[in-house]
């Protein structure tokens, strides 16, 4: 008779360890699918950037478009209901827009070209006094390490811009992508002011019923911001730069058109655009007359922004774009890092519209958890004909 083998007896750790086989905790496991999920979007967006950096050529010209188009589409919408045909206003305002840019271009370019060399030459200049004055004043800094600083920053002025501009327009890849990106920005803008708002309500009805009033509203919240972002920041900037060249005139800076323009570029690149055209404006004036005209530049450059940000800025912009200081610096650093110049101009207005989009999903969410949300959503007329306008655009 077999007797019967005793069952084996487990072992049971004495110092509280986890036996084989346990599922591990909760938070773990929230962690993990948390962590692989962030890890598909980063790559996804890293892919996403990817492949518009390689079409850039497509994609900035596609994007200035848009912008140039949230100006000019009020003007021909009003044409349009003042009783002018919708193909006969848009190319109205199309000429007129494209009239109003190459007469600025014209006006500004030779200028601008003619006035670079000395530009250089008075930025080096005033780089050579704040060296000398670092080695001489109270700071007392050793020559040799005030001459290494210094020759970084000098570089950047040692090389002629005349021979630069020259070599960069009769280089091959360069030309060709300028003349493209001239080019498609004309065409789409075009057919944005003409053909944007239909294509928008048709993307609109792909969608399921419930959702395509959250996609009109999301849009019409979107193109709001875009197009308060383009024309206050415009005129901020036209604000700024003549009120810089008033300033400048009046201390007796040379250069005034060159420094005046760069001062209405820095109003597309907020932060960063204000301590780069008054830093250069100062040290211009530094050259040219000395410290006393030099700080001039500088209180009235602070006050000019200031007059900006509390006087101008609230009343143009006004409530369209709500970003805070440390979220404008972010989204420069990363559109400066992605795309160079275009990237740091186009960086603010697309968080913008990013921190619009989440604002309304949180909105949404709230309104739902509350029960005060739609039940229900209509259905969106179809798009609307010619001549027939709506709040798309508006």
């Amino acid at each position: 008779m077999d007797t019967p083998t005793p069952a084996r007896r487990r072992f049971h750790p004495v110092d509280g360890s986890r036996r084989r086989g346990t599922p591990p905790p909760g938070w773990l496991v929230r962690a993990a699918d948390l962590g692989w999920r962030v890890v598909a979007v980063a790559a996804a967006a890293a892919v996403l950037v990817w492949l518009l950096v390689e079409v850039r050529v497509v994609v900035l010209p596609m994007t200035f478009a848009v912008l140039l188009s949230s100006v000019l589409i009020p003007p021909q919408r009003w044409l349009r209901r003042h009783g002018i045909p919708e193909l006969a206003a848009t190319w109205l305002i199309f000429v007129v827009g494209l009239a109003v840019l190459a007469g600025i271009a014209v006006w500004l370019i030779p200028a601008i070209v003619g006035q670079a060399a000395g530009l250089a030459d008075l930025g080096r200049h005033g780089l050579d006094r704040i060296q000398q004055w670092l080695v001489d004043g109270p700071l007392h800094l050793s020559a040799s390490t005030a001459q290494q600083v210094f020759d970084r920053l000098r570089s950047g002025f040692s090389a002629d811009p005349a021979a630069l501009v020259h070599g960069a327009l009769h280089g091959t890849v360069v030309a060709a992508e300028i003349v493209a990106g001239a080019l498609l920005t004309a065409v789409f803008t075009f057919f944005v002011i003409k053909d944007g708002e239909r294509a928008a309500r048709s993307a609109i009805l792909l969608a399921g019923p419930s959702r395509r009033h959250h996609l009109e509203e999301v849009g019409q919240r979107a193109w709001r911001v875009l197009s308060g972002y383009v024309l206050g920041t415009t005129l901020n900037g036209v604000v700024n730069g003549g009120l810089m060249a008033l300033t400048l005139a009046i201390v007796g800076v040379p250069l005034v058109l060159p420094l005046a323009f760069l001062t209405f570029l820095g109003a597309y690149v907020p932060v960063a655009g204000a301590f780069i055209s008054g830093g250069l404006a100062a040290l211009v004036a530094l050259a040219a007359d000395g410290w006393t005209t030099a700080l001039a530049v500088v209180v009235a450059t602070i006050v000019i922004h200031h007059v900006e940000a509390y006087l101008v800025g609230p009343v143009v912009l006004g409530r369209a774009v709500r970003l805070q200081p440390a979220a404008v610096v972010a989204a420069l650093a990363v559109g400066g890092t992605v795309a160079g110049l275009p990237g740091a101009m186009l960086a603010v207005p697309v968080a913008a519209v990013a921190t619009t989009l989440v604002s309304y999903r949180r909105n949404v969410l709230e309104a739902a958890a509350a029960g005060t949300g739609p039940n229900a959503v209509g259905r969106l007329p179809a798009p609307p004909e010619t001549g027939e306008a709506s709040a798309w655009f508006g």
